[in-house]
C-alpha cells in the first residue's frame, strides 16, 4: 500500500481546537476511509500551529509544527503529498519532500486559474475548470473533487416541526446587504442564522422576535436548526465549494444559491434548490418556499456526494495521477526556474504554486 502526506490548512492554527473538531474535517473523514478499506497506509496530517504537537487518530498521524523543518522524516518521503490551501510558507516544506506524486486542491485555483506549475494534478469542484486546467497547462491533470459531509452529524431527522421559514447558514457576514433584502420584503417569514451574527449591518433588528441568531454552535445543534427550517439561502458572492450546501443537502434542506458562486453549481438542481441573483432573489424566496416539499435534497446527496462516493471518487484520482509519466529534466528545470524568480517573490494568498 502506499502512503499520502497532506498540509491542511493555509494558516496557523490552534491544535486544541482542531482536535476538537477533527471528526467534521472532510478530508479527515475522506482519508479516514482510505485507511479503514486499506487504500492507504501511513497517512500524515500536517497543520502549522504555535506549538509542535502529533497524535495519532483513525490509524492517521496527526502532525501540529511550529516550522517546516520539524516535519518528522517519514513524512517527507512518502508516494502522495495533497496540498490543500496556497500559502508561500509551505515552500520549504514542499522542496524537502521526496514525494512521487504531488496534487493540490485550494480555493484560489478558482480566482486566479490553473496555474498549477510543479503539481501532478489538481483537484477541482466543477467539472467546467477541469477543461480549462487541461486547456491552461498540458503539465497537470485536472480532476473533479467530491467533498461529503459528515453524515454522522448533519442527517435528515424524522417528524422535526419546521419552525423556521429561512435559514442562513454561516455566510450572512459574507453578503448582509441580500439577507437585509429579503428580510424587509418578508417581515412576517421567521428567520434563524447559524454561525458567526456579529454584523454591523443588522444591529438594528438582532432583538426581532422574528429572527433567531444561535452564534457558533456545535454542528449536532446547526443540524436540528436546519431540520427546522423550510429553506435555506447561501449569501456567499466569490467562495470555493461552501461545505454548507453538501451539510444542508445531507440534512434535507432546499436552498438557494447565489449564481455568482465560483463554485459550489454542481450540488444545485431540481432536486436540490435553485440559482439566484440579487435582481430576482425575492421572486426565487417565494417560488421554494411554496414548492420546497417537492424537492429531496438529502436523497440526491445520497446518491451523488455521500462520503461513499466521495471516497471512491479520490481513488479512483490516486489512480490517475500515479499513470502519469514522470516528468522530464527539461520541465523540472523550468519549474526550478519558475520557483526561484517567480514564486520566490510573490507576497499573500497569490500564485504559489510549488
Amino acid at each position: 500500500m502506499k502512503s499520502l502526506t497532506f498540509i491542511r490548512y493555509n494558516r496557523k492554527v490552534n491544535h486544541n481546537n482542531i482536535l476538537k473538531t477533527l471528526e467534521n474535517d472532510i478530508y479527515f473523514l475522506m482519508l479516514s476511509e482510505f485507511v479503514r478499506k486499506g487504500i492507504l497506509r501511513n497517512i500524515f496530517f500536517i497543520y502549522f500551529s504555535e506549538v509542535n504537537y502529533s497524535k495519532r487518530h483513525n490509524g492517521i498521524d496527526i502532525l501540529f509544527l511550529k516550522k517546516a523543518v520539524d516535519i518528522a522524516p517519514e513524512a517527507l518521503n512518502t508516494h502522495y503529498l495533497w496540498v490543500r490551501g496556497d500559502k508561500k510558507e509551505y515552500l520549504p516544506l514542499i522542496r524537502m519532500g521526496k514525494w512521487n506524486k504531488r496534487f493540490f486542491y485550494g480555493a484560489s485555483s478558482y480566482y486566479i486559474p490553473y496555474k498549477t506549475w510543479g503539481y501532478d494534478a489538481v483537484l477541482l469542484d466543477e467539472n467546467e475548470h477541469i477543461s480549462i486546467v487541461q486547456k491552461e497547462q498540458e503539465n497537470t491533470l485536472g480532476l473533479r473533487l467530491l467533498k461529503p459531509a459528515n453524515e454522522q452529524v448533519f442527517m435528515k431527522l424524522d417528524k422535526v416541526e419546521k419552525i423556521y421559514d429561512i435559514c442562513i447558514f454561516s455566510t450572512l457576514h459574507k453578503n448582509p446587504g441580500a439577507f437585509l433584502k429579503i428580510y424587509e420584503a418578508f417581515p412576517e417569514l421567521n428567520y434563524v442564522v447559524i454561525g458567526r451574527d456579529n454584523v454591523p449591518e443588522i444591529e438594528h433588528i438582532k432583538d426581532n422576535s422574528n429572527l433567531k441568531l444561535t452564534g457558533f454552535i456545535s454542528h449536532e445543534k446547526a443540524n436540528k436548526y436546519l431540520n427546522q427550517s423550510k429553506i435555506g439561502i447561501i449569501l456567499s458572492l466569490r467562495d470555493g465549494a461552501p461545505r454548507v450546501i453538501v451539510e444542508s443537502m445531507s440534512a434535507g434542506l432546499p436552498q438557494i444559491v447565489n449564481k455568482r458562486l465560483s463554485s459550489g453549481k454542481s450540488y444545485i438542481n431540481s432536486s436540490t434548490g435553485l440559482f439566484s441573483g440579487d435582481d430576482e432573489i425575492l421572486d426565487k424566496v417565494e417560488f421554494l418556499l411554496m414548492n420546497y416539499k417537492k424537492m429531496s435534497p438529502e436523497a440526491y446527496y445520497k446518491e451523488h456526494f455521500s462520503l461513499e462516493k466521495a471516497t471512491n471518487k479520490l481513488s479512483e484520482n490516486l489512480d490517475k495521477i500515479d499513470a502519469l509519466p514522470p516528468k522530464n529534466k527539461l520541465y523540472k528545470l523550468k519549474l526550478k526556474l519558475f520557483n526561484n524568480t517567480v514564486i520566490s517573490k510573490l507576497r499573500g494568498h497569490v500564485l504559489k504554486r510549488y
